[in-house]
């Protein structure tokens, strides 16, 4: 009988452990549920909408017969549009480029010159390329001609749960353009106004060939 008894309380104690591990084991279970919820909740706040951006731009340029490296002042506001400024030595602007869409010119001021140009229709735009939303792809349109230019995005950094593209590395024909951002501030109040730019009506347009002997100087 205290056998029989023996046995049936080792039997009892053993069932007992075991719907015990048994609750601990789905304790466990949703703790870790709750805890992956929690981080894909952080992971959903990590991607943030992009509406606006203001940077200090680095511009590293590069072909066979020019180099140089500027110091500019970008803003990209939604849905396409960019603006980016050169100062010079007493802090006055000497080149402003504006986009919208798939225009854009660059005004060179102390030369009081204009190139226009524009992206392929529904294509990304430059907007597109700082926002690292180009694709790997920007196609310039040349006269009757489309440039393709390479988009290579080197390094990427998070700014108020928005990532964006801090170094960006562009090749088109025998050139190379590089972008490096700091002092990156995302959604920002910035006026449409910014991206206006009226080019004076004396003010000489050129053409790609003009072009190149512009930035060719730009390395003197």
């Amino acid at each position: 009988m205290r056998e029989t008894r023996t046995l049936k309380e080792r039997s009892k104690r053993s069932r007992e452990r075991i719907n015990k591990a048994g609750k601990l084991f789905i304790c466990l279970l949703l703790a870790v549920v709750l805890f992956v919820s929690g981080c894909a909740v952080n992971e959903v706040k990590e991607n943030g909408i992009l509406s606006s951006a203001k940077a200090v731009l680095t511009l590293n340029f590069e072909d066979y017969n020019a180099k140089f490296k500027k110091k500019a002042l970008l803003a990209i506001k939604s849905p396409s549009k960019t603006r980016i400024e050169i100062k010079g030595f007493w802090n006055e602007p000497v080149f402003v480029f504006v986009s919208d869409k798939d225009a854009f010119k660059a005004y060179f001021i102390a030369e009081n010159t204009c190139y226009e140009g524009k992206t392929a229709e529904n294509e990304p735009t430059m907007f597109d390329l700082f926002a690292g939303k180009s694709g790997g792809m920007l196609k310039i349109v040349n006269e009757s001609n489309i440039i393709p230019v390479n988009v290579s995005y080197i390094a990427y950094d998070v700014f108020d749960t928005i990532s964006l593209p801090i170094k960006t590395e562009t090749f088109f024909k025998n050139s190379r353009l590089g972008f490096s951002l700091t002092e990156v501030f995302v959604n920002t109040d910035i006026d449409d106004k910014l991206f206006d730019l009226e080019i004076p009506a004396n003010a000489k347009r050129i053409n790609d060939k003009e072009l190149a002997g512009i930035m060719k100087q730009w390395t003197k």
